[in-house]
Parts: structure tokens; sequence; C-alpha cells
């Protein structure tokens, strides 16, 4: 599914399908980095787990926001837009990681290796692990947005000054 900003924003459903399909290309990349993490020497594996496991929890929050917009449909309007700037981003991210571990031509620490590189220098520095942090927690946000599930802020209730 391909996702354009242009003048003609996608629908509804288009969006909330996108977050399936989105999903499923991040359990899709997270399985082949784990494939890929299983090949290399446990001194890439720290950085490759952590990977995984932000890259699926970006997979359940996806899954989890299209469900919850089948019961809050009428909420739906409020987070499309933000749907319509995260889903390229996220989808591009995980195509390029594609790109990288798919490359034959490579040896598997190259691949790794490469991609961990120049993923972090495209975005100023932030370790691609942390980019996806990212996109959870916008997720998150977005998914409480649907809901209207807001967890307030903690009062001081110390008594002292700020």
């Amino acid at each position: 599914m391909e996702f354009i900003n242009n003048s003609n924003p996608p629908s509804e459903l288009t969006l909330i399908q996108g977050c399936g399909s989105e999903a499923e290309r991040a359990s899709i990349v997270a399985s082949g980095l784990d494939q890929l993490r299983m090949a290399l020497t446990e001194s890439f594996h720290g950085h490759i787990t952590t990977l995984v496991e932000e890259i699926r929890t970006s997979s359940r929050l996806l899954r989890e926001l299209a469900d919850r917009s089948q019961v809050h449909r009428s909420r739906v309007p409020v987070v499309l837009d933000h749907l319509n700037v995260l889903l390229p981003c996220l989808q591009r991210t995980l195509r390029d990681i594609t790109g990288y571990y798919e490359d034959k031509t490579l040896s598997r620490e190259t691949r790794w290796r490469k991609m961990y590189n120049k993923m972090t220098d495209e975005a100023a520095g932030l370790p691609l692990s942390q980019r996806f942090v990212l996109y959870n927690h916008f997720l998150a946000l977005l998914k409480q947005l649907l809901t209207r599930y807001f967890i307030p802020a903690r009062l001081d209730v110390s008594g002292s000054e700020c």
C-alpha cells in the first residue's frame, strides 16, 4: 500500500488498512532481522535484538490502532492527518531495512553494518532503534487520541515548590 501526500488525502479506510498492512510489513521485517541476527556473531545481537523488539512493538501498536478504529469510528477523523504523516515514514524505513538485509551481494555482517550506519546517519545520528521508539510513542499517543484514554500527568504531592 502506497501512501503519498498529495492534494487528495487518503480515505479513512485506506489509512486504517494501511495500519494493517504496515503492521504485517513490520512483522516480516522483524523476522528477517531475527534471521540476520542468528547468522551474526553475538557482538551484534544486542543492537539487533533491541531493534527487532521495537519493530514488533510498532506492529502491535499499528494492529491495535486498526482494531480500535472499528470501535471508535467517530474518532477516526481525529487521527487521520497524523497517520498520513507517520505511515509513509514508517513504510519507507521498513522498506529501506528490507533492502539492506536482502542485499545478497554483501556479507551478512556488512549488510547489518551498512544498514545501521547509513540509516543512523540519515537521521542525524539517531540510532535506528531510537527511530522506532519515536514511531512507537507517536502511535501510542494516536491510540490514546483515538480512544480518548489519556494518562493524567503526575501531580507533585510532596508539597514542594517548583
